[in-house]
């Protein structure tokens, strides 16, 4: 009969061991996955289509400084075909139109190729170590087979594809300095504070807060990310407009319902309005005040102006990914693993 008890003990022991493993494990996991952000960007966007109903002409890519690569592709429908057709080769400068090898822009730089479900993917590696500012461009041309003809000896030839419309990719690289990598390392190892206790003893500014690169949306998807301590600056292209109207509301992630910001996450939207010589341009910048323990995904739309009827139906969605930080809801799980250990404790004392 003694022996009933100990059973008991040493299963009951068995249960809490696995608990805790098993939330230790989802624990390592979620934190694995928080020092690696750019496993939630969503890349569904970045498509230069040359689909006449779609009438896209470019797509605007940013890498920005500590970024290492960018993806894209040209769409499974219509066919296209990517030029500069030679392989490691890219078009610099902002006419597109100069060819270069992509080791001479930037040692290290490699496009790969990646075909999911009949679409081809492509993901330009660009190394971050000293990068200087400069863009780069791929164009995608739409294929237009001929109709295969009969020769003078009755056999059948099939010309070579003639090209299209066109679409074209400008990834524009953000210079990348030793100091920023610096910066950039410490916040994904969750060592800002020891940051911030540098900035306060040598007297330096932060790199990342008010000196920050503005993302522009001017058409189609545009992706961007925001997390807790590293606040995202946006604009309209010029003549366009953001909504939702008055910087209190954001859409859901799918770009399509409504709501109060703080309803998704709890953030606030900033303006400045900057007067040029041809317009009136306003950057808005994002805060994240308490990072959320999941990634949230938020979108805005930028539309034209009422008086150009024109453009009405044409607008820019900027889909924005909110990365939760390495701390985000640590304590919490952090107190479930004691709470569990200390009641399995109590509960193999009474036995």
């Amino acid at each position: 009969m003694s022996a009933h008890p100990s059973r008991g003990k040493a299963f009951g022991l068995f249960v809490v061991v696995s608990a805790a493993l098993v939330l230790s494990g989802a624990v390592l996991l979620m934190c694995t996955g928080l020092r690696h952000p750019e496993k939630w960007r969503s890349v569904a966007g970045n498509i230069c289509s040359t689909a006449p109903e779609l009438g896209q002409v470019a797509l605007q890519l940013t890498v920005e400084p500590g970024e290492r690569d960018t993806w894209f592709s040209c769409g499974a429908n219509p066919p296209a075909v990517l030029q500069p057709s030679q392989q490691g080769m890219v078009f610099e400068g902002t006419s597109c139109q100069t060819t270069r090898s992509l080791s001479s822009v930037s040692a290290g730089a490699k496009l790969h190729t990646k075909v999911d479900g009949g679409q081809t993917w492509y993901r330009l590696d660009i190394p971050s170590n000293e990068r200087k500012n400069q863009v780069l461009c791929y164009t995608c041309k739409q294929a237009v087979p001929h109709k295969p003809k009969n020769k003078e000896d009755g056999t059948l030839q099939i010309e070579e594809p003639v090209t299209g419309r066109t679409c074209t990719v400008r990834i524009t690289l953000k210079a990348t300095t030793n100091r920023q990598l610096q910066y950039k390392a410490e916040e994904e190892e969750g060592q800002g504070e020891a940051a911030t206790s540098r900035n306060q003893q040598t007297g330096e500014e932060a790199a990342s807060n008010d000196d920050l690169n503005v993302t522009v949306c001017s058409h189609g998807t545009v992706p961007a990310s925001v997390a807790q301590g590293a606040p995202l600056a946006f604009q309209c292209a010029a003549g366009m407009l953001l909504e939702p109207k008055g910087g209190q509301e954001a859409f859901d992630g799918d770009c399509n319902n409504h709501a109060p910001l703080t309803s998704f996450v709890d953030a606030s939207l900033e303006t400045q309005s900057l007067t040029t010589q041809n317009d009136a341009q306003t950057t808005y910048k994002l805060r994240v005040t308490n990072s959320p323990v999941t990634p949230v995904s938020i979108c805005y739309k930028c539309v034209y102006r009422v008086d150009a009827a024109e453009y009405v139906s044409e607008q820019c969605h900027l889909k924005i990914s909110v990365i939760p930080t390495a701390h985000a809801g640590a304590p919490a799980r952090g107190m479930t693993l004691v709470s569990i250990g200390l009641l399995g404790l109590i509960w193999l004392s009474s036995m």
